[in-house]
């Protein structure tokens, strides 16, 4: 069944998403209006040059424009999947907004009040699937936010775009973006940096790229020095000279 979309969600950008068919890729500008929805895909056909595409949208609701917390007035912990901090949940504090990245949001005795996710590689893995059924649907869960990829198939409270790599030793935040390289973790922190958090905790981010907190082994990296860290630790010297606070509850190999 075929509809004319009338009310756009807030920061959706309907030329963006997943391309699954059509014949180019129409540069002239038309109206919302000229889109249509085709069984959950977006198509839309040009009247200049009568070019057409469809595709899967995959920008539901920009977590920058969502007012999703005012978490300048709250500090944000940020927890990583390290092994590190197993057995010392305790040291998280009481009033900090928790931030669970990846499969750290299954870790047990904590609760998380965000789960944040962006490797859209991240579903080939077993435990992905019953993780999201338990965290990803229902009432009783963290608020999801997804990076727009991942979301395209796995529908999120919240989306976010990634931006260009980031370099160790000149790190520049982009408006309404979050830089790659240097982990999903990286980019929780700067989630947070963005909505105006001034104190910044890092717990289980051990970037060892060892082990996980349940005992399997991470992904080997095979580029000698792992560059995540230098990039990591750039961004967070950024960050500390605007005011930020970032400090490490738990080992790890960062500056923190």
């Amino acid at each position: 069944m075929t509809q004319q979309l009338i009310n756009l969600p807030p920061g959706y950008d309907l030329r963006s998403g997943y391309s699954v068919g059509g014949n180019g890729n129409c540069r002239h500008s038309y109206p919302p209006e000229s889109m249509q929805v085709v069984d959950g895909d977006v198509q839309y056909e040009c009247e200049l040059c009568g070019m057409w595409r469809r595709y899967k949208p995959y920008v539901t609701n920009d977590v920058f424009g969502s007012g999703l917390f005012l978490l300048h007035e709250k500090s944000v912990c940020v927890i990583g999947s390290g092994p590190n901090g197993v057995g010392h949940a305790s040291r998280i504090p009481a009033r900090a907004y928790r931030i669970a990245v990846n499969k750290a949001v299954m870790i047990p005795g904590i609760r998380a009040d965000a789960w944040m996710a962006m490797d859209i590689t991240l579903p080939d893995n077993d435990w992905w699937e019953p993780c999201y059924e338990r965290f990803g649907t229902g009432e009783d869960r963290p608020v999801t936010i997804f990076g727009d990829l991942l979301a395209g198939s796995w529908p999120a409270d919240f989306v976010f775009k990634s931006g260009r790599a980031m370099n160790h030793d000149n790190f520049i935040p982009e408006p309404n973006e979050l830089r790659v390289g240097a982990t999903v973790s990286a980019q929780a922190v700067m989630l947070a940096y963005h909505l105006g958090v001034k104190k910044i905790y890092l717990f289980g981010v051990d970037m060892s790229g060892a082990a996980y907190w349940d005992g399997t082994p991470a992904k080997a990296h095979l580029d000698g020095e792992w560059r995540c860290i230098n990039r990591f630790n750039g961004m967070m010297g950024w960050m500390r000279k605007q005011g930020v606070t970032i400090e490490s509850l738990t080992t790890t190999e960062l500056d923190a």
